[in-house]
């Protein structure tokens, strides 16, 4: 965990009681991107951020592959995507705001 003038800067690292982690990148005190792994230490979800807030969530197979993308605007999701085990898109969904 670091500090650059007052502000937080670089990973902050949490463990959960389920012994899965969340690594929440920070620049200039503004989250960056979220990264949340299942106990095996495979990669559980990856959040992605800008200044008006979340713009991405990609969620995954506990063997890797892509399950489902959540797409966002100012905070508010607008479109979802489904993987089969695949790879393949089975559904797409865009919700009306």
């Amino acid at each position: 965990m670091f500090f650059k003038n007052g502000l937080k800067n670089n990973q902050w690292i949490e463990y959960r009681e389920n012994n899965e982690k969340q690594v929440t990148e920070y620049f200039n005190d503004k989250i960056r991107s979220v990264f949340e792994y299942f106990p095996d230490g495979s990669l559980k979800s990856k959040s992605c951020f800008n200044s008006k807030g979340i713009k991405m969530r990609t969620i995954y197979y506990n063997s890797g592959g892509i399950k489902m993308k959540e797409y966002f605007q100012e905070n508010k999701q607008y479109k979802i995507k489904n993987f089969d085990r695949e790879g393949k898109i089975i559904e797409t969904k865009k919700i009306k705001r």
